[in-house]
């Protein structure tokens, strides 16, 4: 189908905001044409099939809401298969398009451009069928303040209230059959003026507990659908990809679990919008019980599996990711967990800020440059970029730090303020330094305690004969499908992990001690090989005993999936 002039207008309108440098701030990225109509095919076409034989006033009756509309891709696209399933019961072609276009979607929008670019293609979209001239149901409005039973009743307009529209006299008596949009993705309680300031206290009024100062206002879109739903309405938005597992959602996610249960879950697996983020889409039915959730990948929506439903604790839905990308799921038999024999310490910006002007580059004079060592008032400084699975890059690849560029970077302990010389003393002990925000895990021993970690680095410290025990359990296959499955979507891209040291404290041990031996071994003479092929081949050896300690017979498909997971040899 041919874009309509308001079609053409919307991506002129988010050029004119990108141009504005306003684009980012009110998180305006519309919603692709295909992707409109993949998931109106999950959501809207089954309803659209159940009333099919009801005939034309069962479908009339038909409520779709989209509370962040922007130009109306989907209030548009919701519209056309109404009025093709009215006709297809018998209705006149211009009388199913006034009912479609103009009475059974509504539309909303804080951007009045926006809403007025919706506005226009429903009315145009009616015209085009021959429907007679209507005002669609479009509103300008920021729905997520919009409050119940309250104010003006007699007119759709910026004064409206919720119960116009859900009312016993609204537009959708009962709630919406499909609440569906791509809302902003920004993080709208987070204070920066004075008018978000009082945004931010309207929204935590106005959602309670579920919204922390950092959940993002897509989030909160997805509460509020379910709230509009009817009794078993449908709900689905197109979220940021940590939706899934952030500590921020945490609360949404449990809310909406109390309401309905998930039916499906879309994983984008690719950029979809000219924002470079990571996108999902959950499906929610209000009143459903729990149910396997049918999952949907790339942007054709290709159907793939199912995967059993999240908990109803607002514990993460990264099962689901996980599953849409086929990570192996494990059985493990396992005896207690890191923390029982490690401390786990992530550091953050106080720790950062206060190497700053502290780090400088080995200059050779004493300095080794080949990354075996250097003065002890000197000690190297590892980022994650530096920290492959059982391989120390440090001196092997450039880093970058507060706006410098390090090939050898190094932190003169001399310069340091007494507390961050604290802090390095501490942390210039024998350790496992764990890298996340990679796809797995990936963990160096530092059993001479001269290596200083940079943010996001995180700390294992335990006695000198458990390191490599703990560096090989970190980096092996039974623990890379297990982060994957309790945090996809925490990462950076959509395919990286981001692990607190919390999260890592909580990763199980393995049962078999001999076999997680005979790994640690095997991890050791990887370490320690100079031979950047061979080492990779004691890793996954490693990761073979690692299979073994974890009581995993058939570890054939978990290995195959985690060796892919392994960073190429760098030299």
């Amino acid at each position: 189908m041919a874009p309509t002039t308001a079609g053409r207008q919307g991506a002129a309108h988010q050029a004119d905001l990108a141009a504005q440098g306003s684009r980012h701030r009110s998180g305006s990225w519309y919603t692709p044409a295909d992707v409109v109509e993949r998931l109106l095919d999950i959501t809207l076409e089954p309803l659209l099939d159940a009333r099919a034989g009801q005939g034309a006033n069962a479908i009339s009756a038909i409520r779709v809401l989209d509370p962040a509309c922007g130009d109306g891709a989907f209030v548009s696209a919701a519209g056309a298969r109404i009025a093709r399933a009215l006709e297809r019961a018998g209705m006149e072609a211009a009388v199913a398009a006034h009912i479609a276009y103009g009475t059974t979607v509504v539309g909303i929008d804080v951007d009045p451009v926006a809403a007025d670019l919706c506005r226009t293609a429903l009315a145009e979209r009616n015209s085009d069928a021959g429907g007679p001239g209507a005002s669609p149901h479009v509103l300008v409005a920021d729905a997520l303040l919009m409050q119940p039973n309250a104010g003006d009743r007699g007119r759709l307009d910026a004064r409206s209230t919720w119960d116009l529209l859900i009312g016993p006299a609204g537009i959708a008596p009962g709630g919406f059959d499909l609440v569906i949009g791509n809302p902003p993705f920004l993080t709208p309680l987070r204070s920066r003026t004075s008018a978000e300031e009082s945004r931010r206290q309207a929204l935590a009024e106005r959602f309670g507990d579920a919204a922390s100062p950092l959940t993002d206002a897509a989030a909160l879109f997805f509460l509020l659908g379910a709230e509009l739903a009817s009794p078993s309405g449908t709900v689905c938005f197109i979220e940021p990809l940590p939706f899934v597992a952030a500590r921020d959602a945490a609360g949404v996610r449990a809310a909406l679990l109390k309401l309905g249960s998930l039916s499906d879950l879309w994983d984008a697996q690719e950029q979809v919008f000219d924002a470079a983020v990571a996108v999902c889409a959950p499906v929610m039915v209000r009143g459903a019980d729990p149910e396997p959730v049918r999952l949907w990948t790339g942007r054709t929506l290709e159907a793939t599996n199912h995967a059993a439903p999240p908990d109803r604790s607002g514990a993460p839905w990264s099962s689901l990711v996980a599953a849409a990308r086929h990570v192996p799921v494990v059985h493990m038999t396992t005896a207690g967990t890191v923390e029982d024999i490690a401390t786990c310490t992530a550091d953050f910006r106080d720790q950062y800020y206060g190497l700053v002007g502290a780090v400088e580059e080995a200059d050779g004079d004493g300095d080794r440059h080949d990354g075996t060592s250097t003065p002890s008032d000197r000690p190297r400084l590892v980022t994650s970029g530096t920290i492959d699975p059982a391989r120390l890059l440090w001196g092997r690849r450039s880093i970058r730090f507060a706006g410098a560029s390090y090939r050898y970077p190094v932190v003169n302990l001399d310069r340091l303020a007494p507390d961050m010389a604290d802090w390095a003393a501490r942390r210039l002990v024998p350790k496992v330094l764990v890298a996340t925000q990679t796809r797995m895990l990936e963990a160096v021993a530092d059993p001479e305690g001269t290596l200083l970690p940079s943010v996001p680095v995180i700390t294992v410290t335990t006695s000198t004969e458990t390191l490599h025990r703990i560096a090989a359990l970190v980096t092996s296959p039974p623990i890379a499908a297990l982060a994957a499955a309790r945090h996809l979507g925490t990462g950076l891209g959509g395919k990286a992990l981001r692990l607190r040291a919390a999260d890592i404290a909580a990763l199980p041990l393995p049962g078999d001690k001999t076999a997680w031996d005979d790994a640690a071994s095997s991890f050791e003479a990887a370490e320690l090989s100079e031979q950047p092929h061979e080492a990779r081949g004691l890793l996954i050896t490693s990761g073979i005993a690692m299979c073994s300690a974890y009581g995993i017979d058939d570890a054939g498909e978990l290995l195959a999936w985690w060796i892919t997971l392994i960073p190429p040899v760098r030299t």
